[in-house]
């Protein structure tokens, strides 16, 4: 799958200057065309796993059509809020951590919850990794490996994924068929795959997205072990604002940082 900026993990190029490969002066084509691969494991007298061929099948798609379903069925995602709302949650813990984090951390990309441009990411030791990233028209698609312990078919939990959720904008792991969760936000609730085994926000590895006291809470700890210690209800005020207006919430953290 082709990456802008990461290159790519298969790639391949056939030219016809050493050898003849048929009577005619026909060239072979300078890249097989997408559909090639898919039927290439299809035809293998070795029997493929079923999961690795709908991934397949699945990226060829995505490539050319930006997409990995069709918007088949889904099943409601519970426990959380709006996008809006959790990605405010994510930017106040996110601005915060940045503005107590060392100059190396911040070059280095080590921080733990941070944004850039591809959306807000949240990572651990504990093995998890993801990703939350705004779409047009107030939507949303949250991604990643949110537990180390691999699924049996990770395909299953990208089945039925809209058509305006493209492959960058999923997390890298959507690469090498690693994703065990991805939930998208229709700009009006969270939806999963049918086939998605964990469909509640209780299934994060992030309570502080689920409440803003949560999210208080985690900002009152990382400051408490920077040596700083913010008034609790400025916190969550600060919390608060962000899940309204981020850009808003930045005067309020320069306040209490």
């Amino acid at each position: 799958m082709f990456r802008r900026g990461r290159g790519s993990w298969w790639y391949a190029e056939f030219t016809n200057e050493t050898a003849e490969f048929t009577a005619t002066d026909e060239r072979p084509p300078v890249m097989l065309p997408l559909s090639a691969y898919a039927d290439d494991i299809a035809e293998s007298w070795v029997e493929p796993p079923a999961w690795l061929y709908r991934l397949w099948t699945a990226q060829s798609l995505t490539i050319t059509e930006g997409a990995h379903g069709g918007g088949e069925a889904s099943t409601s995602v519970t426990g959380l809020d709006a996008f809006a709302v959790v990605a405010g949650r994510w930017a106040a813990i996110a601005g915060a951590i940045f503005g107590m984090a060392s100059d190396t951390e911040r070059s280095a990309d080590k921080l733990p919850i941070r944004t850039d441009m591809d959306g807000l990411w949240c990572s651990s030791v504990e093995g998890y990794h993801l990703r939350l990233t705004p779409l047009s028209e107030g939507r949303a698609v949250l991604s990643g490996v949110h537990s180390p312990v691999e699924t049996t078919d990770p395909t299953s939990v990208v089945d039925g994924l809209p058509d305006w959720i493209g492959s960058l904008d999923l997390h890298p792991a959507i690469d090498h068929g690693a994703l065990t969760i991805c939930w998208w936000f229709d700009g009006t609730a969270w939806a999963a795959s049918a086939d998605a085994e964990f469909t509640d926000a209780s299934h994060l590895p992030l309570p502080w997205v689920r409440s803003t006291e949560a999210a208080a809470s985690v900002i009152e700890q990382v400051a408490t072990s920077s040596g700083l210690a913010p008034d609790s209800a400025a916190v969550r005020d600060f919390v608060a604002t962000s899940e309204r207006d981020p850009y808003a919430a930045r005067a309020k953290m320069v306040e209490l940082f």
